[in-house]
């Protein structure tokens, strides 16, 4: 080993766990010129995968698809991007702790940030990336923990995700394209623990009042114990019709288009 390439191998080493990625960006504003780059490619300490991304090879490391959650840690820890997983996937993560993740691939991984790197819906991951720009709230932090843990994680790192009460509006956010009305109603059959707080400052925070309004058609629909303590009344859900599903039918409480079947009042499900 060349003495001036020591201390560049000894930072990469510190800040980059086996199997996990760095991008060009990332390279470049850590000092990693091309001369050390092109040094740890031929001695076997980086890989390269795609579009200027590389990864720390590790035994577990093959060709192929790369693992989504060693992705998004990478983003979040090594690349310090501000991004967090939302929609389907936090949700069922977070409420129901489900963590067989061959049940979500009929849905994409939902990425929210605001410097989200062009690569992340590119490369072959072993789930789909759709990404989105954070700005359902008004606070854009709220909702979001570093709450996800496994025992193969390295130097103690979790995975940033939102909370079942943001999560869920996420979800709405979603409807009619990504999810389906089907899909949602069967989370909120299950979505026994939300709490009250947290969900009742969210919808505060959530921007768009069709979200807002579907939130309380589904709410409406069972008898969990947080809908008595969320009341329409404290929170701004605008004026006037909304259109929102093709072809569907008027809810008479909360004046937005829904599929029949969602449309009726008084009918528990």
């Amino acid at each position: 080993m060349k003495t001036h390439h020591a201390p560049n191998l000894m930072r990469l080493l510190e800040a980059v766990p086996e199997g996990f990625l760095v991008d060009a960006a990332w390279m470049t504003d850590n000092g990693f010129g091309r001369e050390p780059l092109r040094d740890f490619l031929g001695r076997g300490l980086l890989e390269h995968l795609d579009r200027d991304v590389y990864r720390r090879p590790s035994e577990g490391c093959h060709s192929g698809a790369v693992g989504w959650k060693t992705c998004l840690l990478s983003l979040q820890h090594v690349m310090g991007h501000d991004v967090h997983i939302g929609g389907a996937v936090a949700l069922l993560t977070m409420a129901y702790r489900d963590r067989r993740y061959h049940v979500y691939r009929d849905f994409p991984t939902l990425v929210y940030g605001d410097d989200l790197p062009d690569w992340l819906e590119l490369l072959p991951f072993d789930m789909s990336f759709e990404t989105r720009r954070n700005k359902l709230f008004s606070d854009p932090m709220l909702g979001i923990e570093d709450a996800w843990y496994e025992k193969w994680l390295p130097w103690g790192w979790t995975l940033r995700m939102s909370t079942p009460e943001r999560a869920i509006l996420e979800s709405l956010d979603e409807l009619p394209y990504s999810y389906t009305f089907s899909f949602l109603d069967t989370m909120f059959r299950s979505l026994v623990p939300l709490r009250t707080e947290l969900m009742a400052n969210m919808l505060r925070s959530c921007r768009k009042t069709e979200v807002k309004r579907l939130f309380f058609v589904f709410g409406d629909r069972y008898d969990h114990a947080w809908r008595k303590n969320i009341d329409p009344a404290d929170f701004d859900l605008g004026t006037g019709d909304l259109t929102f599903s093709r072809g569907g039918t008027l809810h008479p409480r909360y004046r937005i288009s829904v599929p029949e079947a969602y449309a009726k009042l008084g009918e528990k499900q």
